[in-house]
């Protein structure tokens, strides 16, 4: 997969992962960061509900990985901690971003690890019956999720 170019990928999860039975729920702007070990790493997407209700992201899996945990980056004064969120509720016509610094999926024991130019799947679960299976591009740590010319990334 290493030979794919970074922005098809993007393409794939922008376009791709929208369709099929998902409850009008919209995946975008997907990615993650090569990791620098096999314990964790971090995968960012934008959720839109354009279904006909209010929907709640509920659980998130991925074959890659032991666990996904949904977490939200808190800052008091000059520390940083992560805390559990155990449902994400995604209304009607507001898109949910997650980013580094904020909300993520963190991965933990991964097997195999993923290196840049691999992907991720992830498979998001709703709380009204809708799943969902998204490819992930994985990228250089550090790097922007715009390189490469990604459509759909902002």
């Amino acid at each position: 997969m290493a030979s794919v170019r970074p922005w098809l990928l993007w393409l794939v999860a922008g376009t791709a992962c929208g369709a099929g039975t998902n409850g009008g729920i919209t995946v975008t702007e997907a990615y993650g960061f090569a990791p620098a070990t096999a314990s964790e790493a971090a995968v960012y997407l934008r959720l839109h509900n354009e279904g006909p209700g209010d929907d709640t992201l509920v659980r998130v899996s991925s074959p890659e990985a032991a666990g996904v945990m949904l977490h939200r980056s808190v800052t008091s004064g000059a520390m940083v901690t992560m805390e559990h969120v155990d449902r994400l509720p995604l209304p009607v016509g507001e898109p949910v971003r997650m980013a580094p610094g904020a909300l993520h999926l963190m991965l933990v024991d991964l097997a195999p690890v993923p290196q840049a130019g691999d992907s991720l799947t992830i498979i998001l679960e709703y709380a009204r019956g809708a799943s969902q299976t998204v490819r992930v591009p994985v990228i250089p740590y550090g790097d922007p999720p715009d390189s490469g010319g990604a459509p759909g990334i902002r």
